[in-house]
């Protein structure tokens, strides 16, 4: 039982990582296609952004 608990965790930590490497990914690809002068995002959703970056970074 304890044995197949931990599997599930390494799993569950895989996936987590996976994810974090996903979202790394697309705030790279939303920098680019931000720095290429696409102003399709509104200006409160970078200012969202922009917090939610701090946000991160702590």
């Amino acid at each position: 039982k304890i044995r197949a608990e931990l599997e599930e965790i390494a799993l569950a930590e895989a996936d987590v990582e996976s994810l974090k490497k996903r979202i790394a990914d697309l705030h790279l690809e939303l920098n680019q296609h931000n720095q290429h002068g696409h102003d399709s995002i509104c200006e409160s959703c970078r200012q969202h952004r922009h917090v939610q970056g701090r946000e991160l970074t702590r």
